[in-house]
């Protein structure tokens, strides 16, 4: 819970936390579906996919926390914003490289 906290759900009820994480895990598992088929052509797999996912948002938060705001002081809607964005925005970037190198 105290990462829940940390997130910015302290104040929130455990039912209403546990929906939300459900739901954030469904779009989180669709728009990897998603950007695996818009990346399959270019020879990505899952995994790759997934690990550029994971990467892409984690440095989406650290950078987030380091040069915008600290993720204690932030909406935990924003928080994970930024981390689907980040996430999705590597692997379109890698995919871009990948296409201008090949």
């Amino acid at each position: 819970m105290d990462l829940l906290r940390t997130f910015g759900f302290g104040q929130i009820p455990q039912d209403a936390v546990n929906w939300a994480l459900f739901g954030i895990l469904m779009v989180s598992m669709i728009g990897a579906w998603i950007v695996d088929s818009i990346m399959q052509d270019l020879g990505f797999g899952v995994f790759l996919n997934g690990a550029l996912l994971f990467f892409g948002s984690i440095a989406g938060i650290v950078l987030w926390n380091m040069y915008y705001m600290p993720i204690t002081s932030t909406d935990a809607m924003l928080v994970v914003a930024v981390a689907v964005g980040s996430g999705f925005l590597a692997v379109l970037l890698a995919g871009g490289l990948r296409s201008l190198t090949h």
